[in-house]
């Protein structure tokens, strides 16, 4: 089985790494059409107010349909997410196995011995609090070969609907590691129309929280 390539394989694989990155910009089609749609619903209760239980229906329905799609781990419908390994030669055999809510001081080195007495690569999705408790550890997973990512800052079930702050692992993973993450996997896979454009700005910027 060919190993999988990720953005820290050679300059040769360059390309795969650049196919591997999280896309940073835009928004999703679908929060436009909400938007879109609440300012419509308005428009209407304006025009006949007296049908507002109509009104009131559409803006639950609107929010029915995103509920559905949250809860819904392999939709790309609220913003972009990865269900399949990027196309390449040496992805063609390749799985991805994925580790999330480390570092763990018991744990993680012996998940690291393990993976290395069998010569396999890991993608670790981290907590970022774990992170800055065990920096040591977050370190020693990249130096050993493996992609370090963000797993939410605390990981509570209510992730997708808490404030902006909770979004704010990358800073607390890098500083942690050395190495700017890139990705980010959401805790239990729930999503809304805010999580996936404030986890991508968490990406792309330190966040005050963490400095």
């Amino acid at each position: 089985m060919n190993p999988l390539s990720t953005p820290h394989d050679t300059p040769h694989d360059a390309r795969a790494a650049r196919l591997r990155r999280w896309p940073e910009t835009g928004y999703p089609a679908m929060l436009t059409a909400t938007a879109a749609w609440h300012v419509l619903v308005l428009a209407a209760w304006l025009v006949a107010p007296r049908a507002w239980p109509w009104w009131l229906a559409a803006i639950f329905a609107n929010h029915a349909v995103f509920t559905v799609a949250g809860l819904l781990p392999r939709t790309s419908l609220l913003g972009p997410n990865w269900t399949r390994l990027p196309a390449g030669a040496r992805n063609a055999d390749a799985i991805a196995l994925t580790i999330d809510d480390g570092p763990d001081p018991v744990v993680t080195p012996q998940v690291l011995d393990l993976l290395d007495a069998l010569g396999v690569h890991a993608t670790f999705f981290c907590i970022g609090e774990k992170a800055r408790r065990y920096p040591q550890l977050a370190r020693e997973i990249v130096a050993r070969g493996h992609a370090l990512e963000n797993h939410s800052q605390v990981h509570v079930h209510t992730f997708s609907v808490t404030l902006p702050g909770a979004l704010c692992t990358a800073t607390a993973v890098s500083s942690a590691s050395g190495v700017g993450r890139r990705t980010s996997r959401l805790s239990a896979s729930v999503t809304n129309t805010v999580v996936v454009p404030f986890t991508v700005l968490a990406l792309r910027r330190p966040c005050a929280s963490n400095a």
